[in-house]
């Protein structure tokens, strides 16, 4: 088939040798716990030859505990490489041809390599939530006197990106797993949990050997054709602490039932909502994002900002906690949409404290914490300059904590979950009502606190502005959910939470100078109404001529691409989601365009990166707030809700074509699935919350339906046009 690779929805259709002018970058595979990013030959190694498989891709590729940050040290560390050589003769041959796909529905990775033009390796690589990477070899060696060496190694030169120190020591012992050829392992370095492994193959006539690339590993004579599977397990003292009998008791490595189990689990997660879009492209960043998500959850909840080296040394960061919590909700996965609440519940009690030792009320959110509610940066020593620095840290982190909790419900509708968070909302407006807020006579205020970006500064000093308004909108809607939460549980409000509500709404007049909302209140702050933040909430604080005559006209640079003025990128493709989903809000005509414009910044694997530099580099690739933000954009191109409004198929171009969605979910309380096909849209509304609900439903089909709607729990209509 030609393709034709100018169009940037038909390279999907090329193979990665095939003049693909996306860029490569590894392959993210993870459970929360681990993170793997596996090279283009299927592996954590370099290409496989002589030359490659020292340092290639040294700092990289390889296996990180991706969660594992504020015990021991802040950076994150790649523990691991594993990688393999084909050996003919006496030398290794390399990689000159390679195809990748990547099957989010399974999470399988399927790479095909030509070495040296005569051997042709199949690999299917995925990793299991119990902690191994398994990989499934189909090799085609005509010759004789071929091998395949699967070796293990400390990577190289991963201490300059950890802080510890130059010693690391791999110990080896060959052993029998079930019978079959292993090899056990441990890594060991200063100030770092002792790392316990196995390597194990079921290829007949395998050893364990020093092999070609003088790491040791296990030799696998190959001749004809044949298929067998390689695992490598890895796992820290938390892992066995969590699972004991992780490493003692397991059964016997069998590929067919590990492959089984595997696949079943993300049939399931798959299954539980749906999109299929007739545009191939966007349908597979649409699967793969979900699949980056949920690939960098941890098991505790929380989504950490970043999972390898040179791209954050952070954990979970509440700010941007809400792009994974938008998709996860918005495409009904509860599972792992209540996780985003589950770690700030889990980490609540620590946060509790760390406010009642300097005498603040509430909770505080230091910045980023571990998966363990443990604060990531170091806090000061002294009472006093702690206390002051919760007091200008960026106060919006804490409130977003509340809003999350706020937004469960309106997703879910369900009691429950607001009585199960309940504490999170009031906690919060402990903190923001009793230590945050200055009240006026006819308005309130924020206090002066960082700024978004937290780098403005005069003169090498931070600058803090009044009344910041990210911090503004994300507070009413932490009082928003205590007002309207109060009626639902059946509580008594307090009085200040719905008086506070109505003047920090007025508050917001403050910061309008020369007609436009500005981040604070100040005619230096930028003009901002927070695409990010209005994009995600459907009852965020939005304004149509801040949005489209202060934010656009700042942030679109000379080429029409949205970036940061201060971060010397040519595009971040996010900020064009973000816009995307905000302008889904207000209806305007451009929604789909800013998405097709920041989707076609992927690379071969469909990785969204931060931004993108002037010289053409990817940077920061399987950032996970990206991939929210886009399921997010999509979602509002199919179902867009605002308070009291859902109109379905407003956003989707004509020229995508058709396109089928099943339970997708939206405030308040709502599952959706809808088809729209040759024009004819259909739609089926179920209330899945709790209590009856009326709304208006508008469907744009090839004609127009507008209808007011009451759903009791459990109810469902359905609608066409």
């Amino acid at each position: 088939m030609l393709v034709n690779m100018s169009d940037p929805f038909e390279r999907l259709l090329a193979p990665a040798y095939a003049s693909d002018p996306r860029p490569y970058f590894p392959m993210l595979l993870g459970n929360g716990a681990d993170s793997v990013l596996i090279g283009y030959n299927g592996s954590m190694g370099g290409g496989g030859s002589h030359e490659q498989f020292g340092y290639d891709n040294a700092v990289q590729a390889g296996w990180y505990k991706a969660d594992r940050r504020g015990a021991k040290t802040n950076r994150l560390m790649n523990l691991l490489q594993a990688g393999y050589v084909v050996l003919k003769g006496v030398r290794a041959q390399g990689v000159d041809r390679v195809d990748q796909r990547f099957d989010a529905v399974k999470a399988l990775l399927h790479t095909k390599c030509r070495i040296c033009g005569s051997i042709q390796v199949d690999v299917t690589t995925f990793v299991t939530k119990d902690h191994r990477l398994v990989h499934r070899f189909k090799v085609k060696a005509p010759e004789t006197d071929t091998h395949l060496q699967f070796y293990i190694k400390p990577p190289d030169f991963w201490w300059l990106y950890a802080d510890l120190p130059d010693k690391v020591t791999l110990h080896t012992r060959p052993t029998r797993h079930g019978g079959k050829a292993a090899l056990k392992f441990s890594v060991e370095a200063p100030e770092l949990d002792t790392m316990k492994g196995l390597l194990v193959t079921d290829a007949p006539g395998a050893k364990a050997v020093t092999c070609f690339s003088r790491s040791p590993g296990l030799d696998i004579p190959v001749r004809g054709t044949v298929e067998f599977a390689v695992a490598v397990e890895l796992t820290d003292a938390e892992d066995r602490q969590a699972k004991p009998s992780l490493l003692t008791s397991r059964k016997p490595f069998d590929y067919k039932q590990t492959l089984a189990d595997h696949v079943a689990e993300w049939k399931h997660f798959d299954a539980q909502g749906g999109v299929t879009l007739s545009n191939a492209y966007y349908d597979e960043l649409y699967r793969a994002s979900l699949h980056t998500l949920r690939a960098q959850q941890h098991p505790h909840g929380s989504v950490s900002v970043g999972s390898y080296p040179l791209m954050w040394y952070s954990g979970h960061q509440p700010f941007d906690a809400i792009f994974p919590h938008a998709a996860f909700l918005g495409a009904n996965r509860l599972t792992e949409g209540r996780g985003i609440t589950d770690i700030n519940r889990l980490a609540l009690p620590k946060l509790k404290k760390l406010a009642a030792d300097v005498g603040l009320p509430g909770f505080v959110c230091p910045g980023d914490i571990t998966h363990n509610g443990d604060a990531v940066g170091k806090l000061p020593a002294d009472k006093a300059k702690r206390r002051e620095a919760f007091l200008t840290l960026k106060l919006f982190l804490t409130a977003f904590m509340g809003a999350q909790a706020w937004n469960l419900y309106r997703f879910t509708g369900r009691r429950a979950d607001l009585e199960e968070n309940w504490e999170l909302l009031v906690e919060a407006a402990n903190f923001l009502c009793g230590s945050c807020i200055r009240e006026f006579k006819d308005h309130a205020e924020i206090i002066p606190s960082s700024a978004p970006n937290g780098k403005e500064r005069v003169k090498g000093k931070s600058v803090h502005f009044p009344n910041p308004l990210r911090s503004v909108v994300v507070t009413l809607m932490v009082l928003e959910g205590l007002v309207e939460g109060s009626k639902i549980l059946g509580r008594e409000a307090r009085p200040e939470w719905a008086r506070l509500h109505r003047k920090l709404l007025a508050g917001i007049e403050t910061n309008r100078i020369e007609g436009v909302l500005r981040a604070s209140r100040s005619p230096k702050a930028i003009p901002n109404i927070n695409m990010s933040v209005a994009g995600i909430y459907s009852n965020c604080f939005l304004e149509r001529k801040t949005l489209l005559q202060g934010q656009f006209k700042l942030l679109l640079g000379p080429d029409g691409l949205f970036r940061w003025e201060d971060h010397g990128y040519t595009v971040v493709p996010w900020m064009h989601f973000n816009a995307s989903a905000a302008l889904s809000r207000i209806g305007h005509k451009d929604a789909a365009k800013q998405l097709e414009v920041g989707a076609r910044f992927t690379t071969t694997l469909g990785a969204f990166p931060e931004g993108v530099r002037p010289d053409g580099v990817y940077w920061k690739t399987w950032y996970p707030s990206p991939h929210g933000s886009f399921v997010n954009a999509i979602h509002r191109l199919l179902v867009n809700e605002t308070p009291g409004r859902i109109e379905l198929f407003a956003g989707l171009p004509e020229s995508w074509g058709d396109a089928t969605f099943s339970n997708l979910r939206v405030p308040p309380g709502f599952l959706v699935s809808g088809s729209r096909k040759k024009g004819k849209v259909r739609v089926k509304l179920t209330n899945d919350g709790d209590f009856e609900q009326t709304v208006t439903v508008v469907l744009h089909g090839a004609t127009k339906l507008k209808q007011k709607v009451s759903l009791g729990p459990g109810k469902s209509i359905s609608l066409k046009a």
